[in-house]
């Protein structure tokens, strides 16, 4: 897998920087990964970041591509009430249950306020 990584293939990348034991070597490749476009390492990657602009910025782009889990990981990071369910609708009508359940406790607040 190192190898392939080593050569330029993404999806290498991706699985080898999910795989690494170290935070650095985790960090290392998935950035790889997600540089080169690959959405799923830029959602591994927000998780594993613990700045919150930067883990914001890796999930806007993810999401900004239609990447549902990073859809769903962004609507929970939103403070603002209405961004939150704009991103917790998207992923809603894509299916994302952990957000159809969301907007329903959301919904559920504003009923009862």
């Amino acid at each position: 897998m190192k190898e392939a990584a080593e050569e330029g293939i993404v999806a290498a990348m991706y699985h080898f920087g999910l795989e690494g034991e170290a935070l650095d070597t985790r960090t290392r490749w998935l950035t790889r990964a997600a540089d080169s476009g690959h959405l799923p390492a830029m959602h591994a990657l927000a998780m594993e970041c613990a700045d919150p602009h930067e883990r914001r910025c890796w999930l806007s782009n993810a999401a900004g591509e239609g990447y549902v889990p990073a859809v769903c990981a962004l609507a929970m990071e939103c403070a603002d009430i209405n961004e939150r369910k704009r991103w917790l609708i998207e992923a809603a009508a894509n299916g994302w249950e952990a957000a159809i359940k969301e907007l329903a406790s959301l919904e559920d607040v504003r009923i009862v306020s």
